[in-house]
């Protein structure tokens, strides 16, 4: 109604507003997206406030906006440079829009605010994107331990990709056989380790080890 009426800044204005005062955000997001196609004017009508701000970027990453989310997350970064969170996803969304250097900054400032093992990986993605594989290895190496199980596994996975890549296949099978040994209580986790441990074995020319791996991740599989 308020785009309709030629008030653009006002419904931006409103649209926040609601989203700040709404738990449920995600039909007003919707509506952001769709009364204004232009990614600036909606990134301008979502919200300052640190939770509605949470809100507005998980809608928004449903629903892979990531034009969106950039500009978004520049607008709070630059006003909030205090907070961990939006440059966490300002890294997120510019790796995802074809920007390793600055989603290397982003993510490298979210990690002195608050070094988690997101933003390890984040850091490392951002490095291996720019052909610096070598110092993303030792970000992965160093990241904080977490108790978040695919947390670990992405960590595991991406480092034993890098090393992969780098031809080192056997740290690669050390890195996923010992992720993949702490992982028992999470099944689903640890078949995906497992299945890329197959083929690092293969690799490694071990393919009955390779088909072991594969089948034991079938079973965990099928336990859930």
């Amino acid at each position: 109604m308020l785009m309709a009426s030629q008030r653009p800044r006002q419904a931006a204005v409103e649209y926040a507003a609601a989203i700040a005062d709404e738990p449920a955000v995600m039909p007003i997001v919707d509506e952001v997206l769709a009364r204004m196609p232009d990614a600036a004017a909606a990134a301008r009508a979502l919200p300052d406030e640190r939770y509605a701000t949470a809100r507005a970027t998980a809608a928004l990453l449903l629903r892979a906006r990531y034009d969106v989310l950039y500009l978004y997350m520049q607008r709070i970064t630059a006003a909030h440079p205090e907070r961990d969170q939006p440059f966490a996803q300002l890294a997120v969304a510019a790796m995802a829009l074809g920007k390793p250097g600055e989603a290397l900054a982003a993510a490298q400032t979210a990690d002195r605010l608050r070094p988690t093992t997101l933003t390890a990986l984040a850091v490392a993605l951002a490095l291996a994107a720019l052909d610096r594989q070598a110092e993303a290895i030792e970000v992965l190496r160093r990241a904080p331990p977490s108790a978040v199980a695919n947390q670990r596994a992405n960590v595991a996975v991406n480092l034993a990709a890098l090393l992969r890549a780098r031809g080192d296949l056997a740290a690669a099978r050390e890195v996923l056989d010992t992720a993949a040994a702490g992982l028992g209580d999470h099944p689903l986790v640890e078949a995906q380790v497992r299945r890329q441990l197959g083929t690092v074995e293969d690799a490694l020319g071990h393919p009955n080890q390779a088909e072991w791996e594969r089948r034991r991740a079938t079973e965990l599989e099928a336990s859930k």
